[in-house]
């Protein structure tokens, strides 16, 4: 069991897509709405900071 903050709000995280293709990359989503606003390459940085505005 791991022990870790859940914020609300957004969220950038690294998935991967392990029932097609099983590449990684990085999504932000919306934690209270499920929302996902972006999916972007690693190495990449969001466009999306954590008060939901683009940078």
């Amino acid at each position: 069991m791991f022990f870790r903050d859940n914020p609300r709000g957004l969220h950038h995280e690294l998935w991967i897509h392990a029932a097609g293709c099983r590449q990684y990359f990085n999504m932000t989503r919306n934690t209270v709405t499920y929302e996902i606003l972006e999916t972007y390459p690693i190495g990449s940085k969001p466009q999306f900071t954590d008060k939901g505005e683009k940078a």
